[in-house]
């Protein structure tokens, strides 16, 4: 008959350190085996400085870890150095008492001893993880909700909710953890009665609009729907901010909602402030827009866009003026090369020389 560990084990994994160090030389994406002192030592702090998105990856590398797996292979590698009692010490456990002085080294043995391929062994580290209810703890405790084990999904979800009591912020510090796991289906109570209260909290909502500035695009373009949908601010508002966003994406869904969104006369404003924004792709579909609602300064924002700094929004300028109002493209062009050397005449320059005619030889030359 096939044995079980017990229910209740006492110790947590005695190679933690090594299981961690060989899963962040894989995230390096180095492979090896040997660790010195010094990287041991170093790991635990490595592993709570990673970014959320990271912390997700590492977790499934430990499930994979080259030093788990071939442990017989390292020892085997420093036979003139290790013995077998080395090797059993590393397969055995420790007692997380033993690591208490220690705080980052407590959480970091916590945190892999969760991604443990014995689920008693995780549910463990998450119901000793409660002495410490940082943002590890929290990490662990969301990725650990998409537990295919019930007692260990249970032991997450009591841990979450001590970790929101005690540091809610940590929370939206996450999102870019929390975010992609909303698709498994045994994360979702967890996001719906845990998660999602809290972001949408009203005493919650700058924190909430400040994790639109977040380097996450995924994050950003959450918290600008949740903002809206939970009053933290207006459409009006979060659309005229996620123009400016540096996701394409974003910037483009911004302008297509802005004109059901946005009065008349602010459209009007955003479309002639659109040669300032920092994505080509929302420029050149600014001036698709101001071409379909006939704003009365397309011609300007048209001569403005001839000297864009990126091609497709100067190319689709060029073909609009001629359309709308049939003027040449290059005269523009040549006038600026004429005034002399100005940012101006160096993208006129480019331009330009796209299609120039015999004519602009002498200006195109030098």
């Amino acid at each position: 008959m096939k044995s079980y560990p017990p229910a209740e084990p006492r110790h947590l994994p005695a190679g933690w350190n090594h299981y961690l160090a060989s899963a962040l030389q894989v995230m390096r994406r180095q492979r090896g085996l040997e660790f010195g002192a010094a990287e041991l030592e170093s790991a635990p702090a490595e592993l709570i400085g990673l970014t959320p998105g990271k912390l997700l990856r590492v977790g499934t590398e430990f499930r994979s870890s080259l030093f788990r797996y071939r442990l017989s292979d390292w020892a085997k590698s420093r036979a003139d150095r290790a013995t077998s009692a080395d090797v059993a010490a590393l397969n055995g456990g420790i007692e997380i008492e033993s690591l208490s002085d220690r705080p980052e080294h407590a959480q970091a043995c916590l945190f892999v001893a969760t991604c443990d391929p014995n689920g008693y062994v995780r549910e463990l580290a998450l119901r000793q993880f409660a002495r410490w209810p940082g943002r590890l703890a929290m990490a662990a405790a969301l990725i650990r909700n998409s537990d295919w084990v019930a007692p260990v999904r249970k032991a997450a979800e009591v841990l979450l909710q001590r970790c929101v009591e005690h540091e809610p912020q940590a929370l939206f510090e996450l999102l870019e953890l929390a975010l992609p796991m909303r698709e498994r289906q045994r994360f979702a109570p967890a996001w719906s009665s845990l998660i999602e209260p809290v972001l949408h909290a009203p005493q919650h909502a700058e924190s909430l609009w400040r994790a639109t500035r977040s380097d996450s695009a995924a994050v950003r373009e959450y918290a600008y729907a949740a903002a809206v949908a939970t009053g933290a601010r207006s459409a009006e508002q979060a659309c005229i901010v996620a123009l400016d966003d540096p996701h394409p994406r974003i910037a483009r869904a911004a302008l297509a909602q802005a004109e059901t969104v946005l009065t008349p006369d602010q459209f009007d404003h955003q479309l002639r402030q659109a040669h300032a924004r920092r994505v080509p792709a929302l420029r050149r579909d600014a001036l698709r827009a101001a071409v379909r609602i006939g704003l009365p300064s397309l011609r300007t924002c048209l001569s403005e866009a001839l000297f864009d700094r990126s091609t497709g929004p100067r190319r689709l300028a060029a073909h609009l003026l001629r359309e709308r109002f049939g003027e040449e493209p290059r005269h523009y062009w040549r006038e600026a090369l004429d005034a002399g050397d100005s940012a101006k005449a160096r993208i006129a320059l480019d331009a330009l020389s796209e299609c120039a005619q015999a004519e602009d030889a002498m200006r195109l030359t030098p």
